[in-house]
């Protein structure tokens, strides 16, 4: 554990071997961002220490500081003390003897410290762990692959996007390095050193450069997207420096959707081609909870049923996402197309939808995902296209609904900036198939989900799953839940029948897609905090 010991000795300034309450404090002084609600006084440190130190010497050894950062310290936070072998107590009170002298007073003053804490709650001391967790994890230890200061690191690798302007980069890298996660506390504030200005210079230029196929930029744009520390009155639409950005979007959007009209939609006669698919299809908004319930008792709490159902809903999803895009592959490359297949759509992303999209949704507002599983055919002709459509209904079913953005009904321009696809929406309910039967086979993919939860809660400033809020560990919580229910006896006989979402895409399309994602996340944001929630609420695999 090379890192953990330079990290370690990092904080022991003066290399005796142990950690005392005022270099913990110095150092968690230095790393506490601007504007952060804990101070890191005297008791919070004092308490820290407690919490940590196992052996009660009021100092913080090597063995328990990687227990500590590793999430193992649960006697001093409330848990059961972990117990010690004889020898290894006999080891500990011989390091004790020979401490320095010279540390005897600061000791003292440490041990009294801690003696007075004991009139803490329990659950503060706890929330101290996890925040200096958090804190020294995003500061001292490698960085996690995907995260925030990933994007920072990698900046030195990054030409800068506006050769105009290669000073903007490191004011962009302040913004990176001191990423917030969902910390609400420093909206808009500046990271020391850094100038606004300047990182929203280097962000437009960087989703330009994005926008022109170069990924390199793709993990900074959304740490800065996503970053309210980048917005100052998030709520407010018309703030400045959102609303300029939005139009730089809009500008983007407007000439490549202009392009697209004249070169794709109307020199192909695309409406004459493709305009009736789903024509007498009466207007309908399906919903996942006609089809899946959740028992009452399911969320007792009225504030978490949303978020609960989108737990509930994500575990059928992921055991039948297998069987849904096989059968969809079939239709697609049986009419000559290729088939994409992303993964169900992340819980993150589904959690911003219950603030911007389904925010006036009937309860739970998460049973509006209807494209919970999806999966995107592209052609390179119309009639291809069709014939998928066509035989899809011999192997999905009759869809529930047709938006076919290929009708001359359709304003694209207004609606989606130039951009066309026909979305369908199915119930997927393969024959004979019950909760039982399919939960049976589920296990390993569940496993694999509730790692992917993790680690994308994780990557959202926490040193590790035992860190995490309480909120995160509610979502989690219901993991258990959602896994008993639909093993149950009560869902054993049931049939499987989820909405899943088939996307018909005409291979320009699908480019024009991959080149405008980005500024039309930004221009359908209502305000700065619609589009951090978009952004970084989304799994990164799904952020622009």
């Amino acid at each position: 554990k090379p890192c953990l010991l330079e990290a370690f000795r990092k904080i022991d300034v003066d290399g005796n071997g142990y950690i005392t309450c005022k270099e913990l404090q110095k150092l968690l002084h230095q790393l506490n961002p601007p504007g952060a609600v804990c101070t890191w006084d005297d008791d919070d440190v004092a308490n820290l220490v407690r919490a940590v130190d196992t052996s009660c010497d009021g100092k913080v050894q090597y063995e328990e500081f990687v227990a500590w950062v590793f999430g193992e310290t649960k006697a001093r936070e409330g848990g059961r003390r972990a117990r010690r072998s004889p020898n290894e107590r006999k080891v500990m009170m011989q390091e004790r003897e020979d401490d320095d002298a010279d540390d005897e007073e600061e000791d003292e003053k440490a041990s009294s410290s801690s003696s007075d804490s004991d009139a803490f709650d329990p659950e503060e001391r706890r929330a101290l762990s996890k925040s200096a967790r958090n804190l020294l994890s995003q500061s001292l230890l490698p960085a996690l692959p995907g995260s925030a200061r990933a994007a920072a690191d990698a900046m030195k690798d990054l030409a800068p996007p506006d050769k105009k302007c290669p000073g903007d980069a490191a004011h962009a890298e302040l913004y990176l390095r001191s990423y917030p996660g969902a910390d609400r506390d420093v909206d808009g504030e500046e990271p020391p050193g850094a100038k606004r200005a300047a990182a929203l210079r280097w962000l437009r230029a960087a989703l330009a450069r994005l926008a022109e196929g170069e990924h390199g930029y793709k993990l900074q744009t959304r740490y800065l997207l996503g970053n309210f520390r980048l917005w100052p009155d998030p709520d407010d639409s018309d703030e400045e420096g959102f609303v300029n950005l939005k139009k730089f979007a809009d500008r983007q959007l407007e000439a490549i959707g202009k392009r697209y009209e004249r070169e794709i939609f109307t020199q192909r006669r695309l409406s004459l081609k493709l305009g009736d698919l789903g024509r007498e299809m009466k207007p309908a908004r399906p919903r996942q909870d006609q089809y899946l319930r959740m028992p009452p008792d399911f969320e007792p709490d009225e504030d978490y049923v949303s978020t609960s159902y989108i737990v509930l809903l994500l575990m059928a999803a992921h055991a039948i996402d297998p069987l849904f895009q096989e059968a969809a592959r079939r239709v697609c490359e049986g009419a000559g197309g290729e088939c994409r297949s992303p993964a169900p759509k992340g819980f993150m992303r589904m959690l911003a939808k219950l603030e911007t999209d389904h925010s006036e949704a009937d309860p739970p507002k998460s049973a509006e995902n209807v494209d919970t599983n999806r999966v995107a055919f592209s052609f390179e002709e119309p009639e291809q296209l069709r014939k998928a459509f066509e035989n899809a209904q011999e192997v999905l079913g009759k869809p529930l609904r047709v938006k076919n953005g290929y009708s001359h009904e359709f304003d694209a321009m207004g609606m989606s900036k130039g951009y066309r696809t026909t979305l369908v929406n199915y119930l997927f309910t393969p024959k004979g198939l019950t909760w039982g039967t399919l939960s049976s086979r589920s296990g390993e993919i569940w496993d694999r989900f509730r790692v992917r939860m993790v680690d994308t809660f994780v990557q959202m400033g926490f040193a590790d799953e035992s860190s995490l809020d309480d909120e995160l560990e509610h979502h989690l919580g219901r993991l258990d839940a959602a896994r008993k229910l639909l093993s149950s006896p009560a869902m054993r006989d049931k049939a499987v029948k989820l909405v899943v979402e088939v996307q018909y895409l005409l291979r320009p399309y699908l480019d024009m897609r991959k080149k405008t994602h980005a500024w039309y996340k930004i221009v359908r944001a209502q305000n700065a905090e619609a589009l951090v929630l978009t952004t970084i609420r989304s799994e990164p695999s799904e952020a622009a």
